[in-house]
Formats: structure tokens, sequence, C-alpha cells
């Protein structure tokens, strides 16, 4: 959790999958997936390779969707999912994400590893139907003022 402005979104949706991406960070992890939940698209997806959004990972084909699905499936420690925004999101739980979130999504390992923000102000009452699946707690304080120099001047410049 973190106030508006911490820092949350940029540090888990943009910051860590970069870092992830250029071998800096989570090499345990071979899928990344980031989920902005303010998002009415991820509330609507019917499969996995549709709310993951396989296609942008350049994954076109069923069969390259089957592939991704076995790996998933058989190394689930593996894969990292980045849930954004939950006090932004307009909840269904019937939604397979919601499902997938709460680790009641048949046919998906429950070792998914998650990663959920929201601002601590959410009603309690949504925040408890997640918190079955919540190991840990952490409150993103926001960045100091170089930090946010260094970090604009790294991932914002055109160099």
């Amino acid at each position: 959790t973190g106030g508006a402005g911490s820092g949350k979104s940029v540090c888990f949706i943009y910051k860590a999958p970069y870092d992830w991406a250029h071998g800096d960070l989570w090499p345990q992890f071979v899928f990344v997936f980031c989920l902005e939940l303010r998002d009415k698209s991820v509330w609507k997806a019917e499969t996995f390779a549709e709310l993951m959004d396989f296609k942008s990972l350049g994954l076109e084909t069923k069969e390259e969707h089957e592939d991704a699905m076995d790996f998933i499936r058989s190394h689930p420690e593996q894969v990292l999912v980045i849930w954004d925004g939950l006090d932004e999101a307009e909840v269904d739980e019937s939604s397979l994400a919601w499902k997938l979130m709460n680790r009641k999504c048949v046919g998906m390992p429950v070792t998914v590893r998650q990663i959920v923000t929201s601002r601590p102000c959410k009603p309690a009452n949504t925040l408890s139907k997640t918190a079955v699946c919540i190991q840990r707690h952490v409150e993103v304080m926001g960045f100091t003022e170089d930090n946010v120099e260094a970090f604009a001047k790294m991932y914002l410049s055109s160099e």
C-alpha cells in the first residue's frame, strides 16, 4: 500500500518490470505480467491468455498460448503477476481476474507469485476478501527528491 503519488505504480508497473526485462531484477521469474485493475478489460477477460495479453508478448497462435500455459502450469513459481490499483478497481467477484487474485482459479496453480498494490484507504471489506492470499504487507513511503530526479533521468531521457 501507499498513498496517492507515493510511487506504487512507478515502482511495480514501470521500473521493476523494466529492470526484470533487462536482467537486473527477479531472475527467478520467466514471466512477469503487469495488470492495471482500473482497466475494465482485466475484469472482462475470459481466458488466462486474454487476461495476461499473451499477444503483447508476441504469442500469437493458439499453439503458442498452449505452450505458455503448459509452462505456467508446470513452473508456477517462475511466474509473477502484478495487480496494480486494487483501490481503483470495479471488482467483479465472478471474473477470472478476481479468482486468480484470490487463488481460486480452476486449472491454475496456487503458487503463482503475486503483488497487489492499493492505496490504504480502500474499504476494508474489499481488501479483506483478498486477505487470504496476502502474505506480506509493505507500505511504499515514496521517493526522495534525488531518487525522483535519478529515475527521471535514467528512464525518461531520449538518450
